[in-house]
């Protein structure tokens, strides 16, 4: 009797469970052809990709999952996610800004002096008349609306310098779109010197150590994912999908 085991003879019950022979766990859109008799529109919509202004695509990209990594719920293909670099730049603007924070207080004092004065009395009120145990969601509170403000400011930062970095004649008057994204920085950083002002003199009326941290980095890419959500929803076209150049050079190249 010849023995299988030492003959070429595949069973499948011993080899059926290759790697190579596994199904994979998920199917991709590659690994299929759209039916365009049965389905012509389903097939026709498959076959249609996102596409943006120019300028929407300097701080953000498409991408067929969120900046966390997961699909999209829609399941309607790609959408805008902010760059890394983006990340990075506005991130650079919020250290660089924390450089002047004194300046940035005392633009808020100027400005909305009146604002503090009944911020600062009405949050001792409030930390006086209630428990330790208390006070730090009210002090957690007021620190995410500091964070929150220095990301808005150094979100219109970023802003501003994209645009100004636009304007051909530095001598010559700004153009309206510029001074609109300057008013945005000034705007930003009054409101960032409100609640940093009234969250220190908190800080100090609680009696806590030490001096309060800010860890606005999280905040700086909700701000961006919001930013893309929003220019997606406005900006966003669908258009039947080309291949690259070099595909349609090598097929010509190939005739």
């Amino acid at each position: 009797m010849t023995n299988l085991a030492k003959t070429n003879h595949f069973d499948p019950l011993l080899e059926g469970e290759r790697e190579e022979l596994t199904a994979p766990r998920e199917t991709t859109h590659d690994m299929i052809n759209d039916d365009t008799i049965g389905d012509p529109e389903g097939a026709a919509n498959r076959a249609m990709t996102p596409a943006y202004p120019d300028w929407c695509l300097v701080d953000y990209e498409p991408s067929p999952k969120n900046f966390w990594g997961k699909p999209w719920t829609s399941g309607d293909g790609e959408h805008l996610v902010p760059k890394q670099a983006t990340v990075a730049a506005v991130m650079e603007h919020h250290v660089q800004g924390m450089t002047k924070v004194k300046e940035m207080v005392a633009m808020a004092n100027q400005e909305k002096a009146e604002t503090i004065k009944i911020l600062k009395e009405n949050y001792e009120s409030i930390l006086a008349g209630i428990s330790d145990d208390m006070k730090y969601p009210v002090m957690k509170g007021i620190s995410n609306a500091v964070q929150t403000a220095l990301a808005e400011r150094a979100y219109a930062k970023h802003l501003f310098v994209s645009a100004y970095g636009s304007v051909r004649d530095p001598d010559q008057e700004l153009p309206e779109f510029v001074e609109r994204r300057q008013d945005k920085v000034f705007e930003a950083a009054i409101k960032a010197g409100i609640w940093y002002d009234v969250h220190q003199h908190c800080w100090d009326f609680v009696q806590y150590k030490g001096s309060p941290k800010y860890y606005v980095e999280n905040d700086v890419k909700f701000r961006l994912i919001n930013a893309a959500e929003y220019i997606d929803s406005q900006y966003r076209e669908l258009k039947p999908a080309t291949a690259p150049a070099r595909e349609y050079v090598q097929t010509t190249l190939a005739c």
